[in-house]
């Protein structure tokens, strides 16, 4: 019975920490005072990412954008890029658009 029970133990502790791997979420803070989380999805091999600002129970899919180096999706006007540890905001939705630097909170 003890054996059963440490091996339970030992399955939660590997499926709970199997979950906090899996969380592919990320949020952020700018210096305009936009506050996002942006949320990578693997069931496309992250092609595709949601990005949610805080406050908004809308969601915008963005497409990945295929950088040779670093990171970049866009969708609904907007655009995050991430290059050498530097995350970029990019509001696209006028003619001029606006970049905000952004960092992981």
């Amino acid at each position: 019975m003890l054996l059963i029970s440490i091996l339970v133990l030992v399955l939660c502790s590997v499926c709970l920490a199997s979950a906090a791997c899996a969380d592919n979420r990320v949020r952020f803070s700018c210096e305009e005072g936009h506050e996002f989380t942006i949320t990578f999805l693997p069931a496309h091999n992250n092609q595709f990412a949601r990005l949610a600002f805080a406050g908004s129970k809308r969601t915008i899919k963005m497409k990945n954008q295929g950088m040779a180096s670093g990171i970049a999706y866009a969708g609904g006007g907007w655009e995050y890029h991430e290059w050498q540890g530097k995350s970029t905001l990019v509001d696209a939705r006028s003619a001029k658009p606006k970049e905000t630097a952004c960092s992981r909170n």
